[in-house]
């Protein structure tokens, strides 16, 4: 992607929120809306429309890691079916991310 220029970032840089309602937008820059500053993404509805970020119960945070653990099941158990090569391409890639962190010297 990056031999591909300026106009091809350009046109990525906020593609991840087209297509979304105002309140998936909310929920996903209420999560992710300072790691969002410091990367220079511009946030289109928390803080800069004076929409305050959404604060999370304990039990929402719950609830959404349930869902979230459920929905990448589902998905892997897809791609095993539609693509099994990237299936297993994402089960090396999480055997590798689930190692403890070691320290290069």
């Amino acid at each position: 992607n990056l031999v591909r220029g300026d106009s091809f970032r350009k046109e990525q840089f906020q593609k991840w929120r087209k297509g979304l309602s105002d309140e998936e937008i909310i929920l996903i820059e209420s999560i992710a809306h300072e790691i969002m500053y410091e990367m220079d993404y511009e946030c289109h509805l928390v803080t800069k429309n004076c929409v305050e970020p959404k604060v999370f119960s304990v039990e929402e945070i719950a609830a959404f890691e349930i869902l979230n653990k459920e929905m990448a099941e589902k998905m892997m158990s897809d791609l095993v079916v539609e693509n099994p090569e990237d299936a297993r391409r994402r089960k090396a890639q999480a055997a590798v991310l689930s190692m403890p962190p070691t320290k290069i010297s």
